[in-house]
């Protein structure tokens, strides 16, 4: 018993160890492994992590370095752009626009890179700078565009005439063309800089996925601290700097005179700068509108002047415009200008007389004519012919109208001008046309209303002339085919008030007002003294600003 006891006392124990070594064993474990081979993988997960980091960490910091340098060339570029729109241009409404967008843009887009957490970052900043750069190199001025264009095809066609309208459209325009190599650069940078950010735009989302994996570790990155402040700092100061020179530039700037009705309003200038001056002397109470040109007065900017009731005997002196390097366009009207010396300015592209008192062409469209010159209008005027000599010195010349200046010969000169695109011999008595065969190949419009024309020139109005005929005799339209109706109809032959609109019922005919006064020239902004009547609405209001009574 004894030894049976004993033996259970050593065998017990043992089965009870063992007992519990199975139960402790029920989950296989799993064996470390060799203490040199932890110390290795250990290393090498250590070196990868280290070398990891500091990859992501140059990585940020690239990109820091590139947005801040590509940020601030931009913030300049746009900049100088705001300068000169404020010096081109006339309507305040889009410049502070543009210029409250930079500002915008110059604040806000540093704060962009405070961002610690990178793919946040890289989204914020791809769509931020896709937004801003391509809203101000293609949205803002598409946008202007698209207003203008609007504005004359949808709300009055006629806009095309109008001074103010004009001024404003092309200066405005001027702003799409290179005029130094700086403007060559801040263009290029600014429509690059738009391409580059779509681009990057267009990745933003295969660039985020690939950087979900940094988001912990740059959170907690503090590095280029300095050098982000410095770069907000200077970017959020030029953005203020622009502001308070905006805000300078709006209001204390010093008025110009009343006859200027657009002008410039530059950046660092705050004197007058004006682009459109409408001088009329009657409503001003003088006689000579030269000390008006003073440049000390309006500044030297001008571009299109009207001078209307003013005396201009001997026309305009030529000395009083030479300071306006920039004008293209004068007008005079309602003067009693019988001659004029001229030269005129170099720049001059469109030179309107309107009833005057001339007799014969004055010495300035004849000689030193500007090589720019392509637009010349001479309304109610007793010239009654036209020196040949004229249309050889009018060989650039694009546009040509000659109205009411009692022709009664067509000028077979005019066959003479080879880059003639438009013809207006409206208020004459001619009574023949040359032939067809003889018409300048460039002609796409002629004007030939209210004169003593008995034919339709078919040929030319089907090889694509609009030909206006309005109040002419015509004898040959009681048999129109087809093709001719469908002109007639389309308004490429223009019949108003013949013998072809009295008798038929055809609705595209349009109807005079009374004599000589024709229906598209009612509210076209010129002022027709024959449209000037209680029957013609008193010409719509193009009168309004002569002081008539």
């Amino acid at each position: 018993m004894i030894s049976l006891m004993h033996v259970g006392a050593l065998v017990v124990p043992k089965l009870c160890h063992r007992k519990s070594a199975a139960t402790s064993l029920s989950k296989p474990p799993q064996p470390p492994p060799p203490a040199v081979t932890v110390r290795r993988l250990s290393s090498k997960t250590q070196s990868r992590i280290i070398v990891r980091r500091l990859s992501k960490r140059a990585a940020t910091d690239w990109f820091d370095h590139v947005f801040i340098v590509f940020n601030f060339i931009v913030i300049l570029c746009q900049g100088r752009q705001v300068y000169e729109m404020l010096s081109t241009m006339v309507d305040p409404t889009k410049v502070v626009s543009y210029a409250v967008i930079v500002i915008l843009y110059s604040v806000l887009s540093p704060c962009l890179i405070f961002i610690n957490n990178i793919q946040t970052k890289y989204t914020l900043v791809c769509y931020v700078d896709a937004l801003f750069s391509f809203t101000l190199s293609c949205g803002h001025p598409m946008f202007s565009v698209a207003i203008q264009g609007l504005e004359l095809i949808l709300i009055n066609p006629n806009l095309v005439r109008d001074n103010r309208w004009t001024t404003e459209t092309l200066l405005f325009a001027r702003l799409f063309g290179i005029t130094s190599p700086v403007d060559f650069f801040v263009k290029h940078v600014m429509h690059l800089s738009t391409y580059f950010t779509i681009c990057r735009l267009a990745n933003t989302s295969h660039s985020a996925d690939s950087n979900k994996d940094q988001s912990s570790v740059l959170q907690r990155s503090q590095q280029n601290r300095v050098m982000r402040r410095l770069n907000l700092g200077v970017s959020s100061g030029l953005g203020v700097v622009c502001a308070i020179l905006l805000g300078r530039c709006l209001l204390y700037r010093e008025p110009c005179p009343s006859y200027c009705v657009s002008n410039m309003q530059p950046l660092v200038d705050l004197g007058c700068h004006c682009a459109y001056a409408n001088i009329n002397c009657h409503t001003l109470g003088i006689d000579d509108p030269t000390p008006l040109l003073d440049p000390r007065i309006i500044g030297t900017r001008l571009v299109y002047v009207q001078f209307s009731r003013c005396d201009l005997e001997n026309g305009l002196n030529a000395t009083s415009v030479v300071p306006f390097q920039q004008i293209t366009k004068i007008q005079v009207i309602f003067s009693n200008m019988s001659s004029w010396t001229g030269p005129l300015p170099a720049s001059l592209n469109n030179i309107l007389v309107q009833y005057s008192r001339l007799e014969t062409i004055p010495h300035a469209l004849l000689y030193d004519i500007p090589p720019e010159l392509v637009t010349i209008l001479i309304d109610a005027a007793p010239l009654k012919t036209i020196p040949d000599i004229a249309f050889n010195a009018w060989s650039f010349v694009q546009r040509l109208q000659l109205l009411n200046v009692s022709l009664t010969t067509f000028p077979n000169g005019i066959l003479s001008m080879p880059h003639l695109t438009e013809l207006n011999l409206r208020g004459n008595n001619i009574t023949s046309m040359f032939p067809e065969s003889a018409w300048p190949s460039p002609l796409t419009i002629a004007g030939l209303a209210g004169n003593g024309l008995k034919s339709v020139p078919w040929t030319a109005a089907k090889r694509g002339v609009n030909i206006d005929l309005s109040g002419n005799p015509i004898e040959d339209t009681t048999t129109l085919d087809a093709a001719e109706l469908k002109l007639v109809h389309r308004r490429s032959v223009i019949l108003d008030d013949t013998p072809y609109c009295n008798v038929s019922q055809d609705t595209t005919c349009k109807h005079m007002c009374g004599p000589d006064c024709f229906a598209f020239m009612v509210g076209d902004y010129f002022c027709d003294l024959a449209c000037f009547t209680p029957a013609c609405g008193f010409d719509k209001g193009d009168c309004d600003g002569f002081g008539f009574s």
